[in-house]
């Protein structure tokens, strides 16, 4: 196990955060009553609904997000609105 997996493993035990069935991967529900949880965006999978987060992650996840943004229809309001905000990042 390399030490990024670990660190994640050992923070994710901490949080008592937990993947639930229903959910796609990458997402991590802490207890009910903090009502909350964790992404780990290089975990999602990658799919439409995804894509907004993925935008926000680094390296090769976020290369692969704006290839598949690119490659949206123009007429797509999705990609519009991305490429504004990604322009003032």
């Amino acid at each position: 196990m390399d030490s990024r997996t670990f660190c994640l493993k050992k923070t994710l035990n901490g949080f008592a955060a937990s993947p639930k069935p229903s959910w796609p991967k990458g997402v991590y529900h802490l207890p009910v009553h903090l009502k909350t949880g964790i992404i780990v965006i290089n975990q999602l999978p990658k799919t439409p609904e995804t894509l907004w987060l993925r935008l926000l992650g680094k390296g090769k996840v976020q290369g692969q997000a704006i290839s598949e943004l690119l490659a949206l229809s123009k007429d797509e309001p999705l990609r519009s609105k991305a490429l504004q905000l990604l322009a003032k990042m």
